[in-house]
């Protein structure tokens, strides 16, 4: 009983965070939807739902909706999200899905949705759980900050990109490019990728 109590005194180190990388697979969420309907992510490459099986891009948006509609044009995001949209119809032939993640509430995963009509789902992060899980945060992790990762069919990452990083969010062209390199990987996606 000693020896247990004095393990259990010990102190350990903390483990250093590992936010999702290029060649991980993605950690999966729930979260609720503009549309009234919780989306888990595993439905996209979930072997159990292999009709749906899709790429996704996942972009998260770092500050509150009211603030972004509110100054747009200071926003990295806006400027990515206003493209996805606009090239929604080639994402789709890709076999890819976007999905956006408002750190806030489901009014305000509305509020943007409406405000910049986009066609894809707005997911809502109240808690900020799925921001934190994905390294979506400031440096000092306060607060969330924008970030897009793009997955294949099956989960793997392909494209990790971080704001908190330094470098700047990558274009559409950039997750196209991805998309490309994705299907020229699993043309047929009868097998897993690499």
């Amino acid at each position: 009983m000693e020896t247990l109590n004095a393990m259990n005194s010990m102190q350990t180190p903390k483990a250093t965070r590992i936010w999702p990388v290029t060649g991980n697979f993605m950690p999966d969420f729930t979260r609720p939807s503009t549309k009234g309907q919780p989306i888990p992510t595993s439905d996209y490459h979930d072997c159990n739902h292999d009709h749906s099986r899709r790429s996704l891009i996942l972009v998260f948006v770092g500050a509150r909706t009211a603030e972004y509609i509110a100054d747009p044009v200071r926003s990295s995001s806006s400027s990515l999200l206003h493209d996805l949209a606009r090239r929604y119809t080639e994402i789709v032939s890709e076999s890819a899905q976007v999905l956006v993640v408002v750190r806030g509430t489901l009014e305000e995963a509305v509020q943007l949705q409406r405000y910049d009509n986009l066609p894809f789902p707005v997911l809502a992060d109240e808690d900020g759980q799925v921001h934190r899980d994905y390294g979506a945060m400031t440096r000092d992790g306060r607060t969330a900050s924008q970030a897009v990762f793009v997955a294949g069919r099956y989960g793997k990452i392909y494209l990790s990109s971080r704001a908190s990083d330094g470098p700047p969010l990558p274009t559409v062209n950039g997750i196209l490019g991805s998309l490309d390199f994705i299907e020229s990987r699993c043309p047929e996606c009868g097998r897993e990728e690499l």
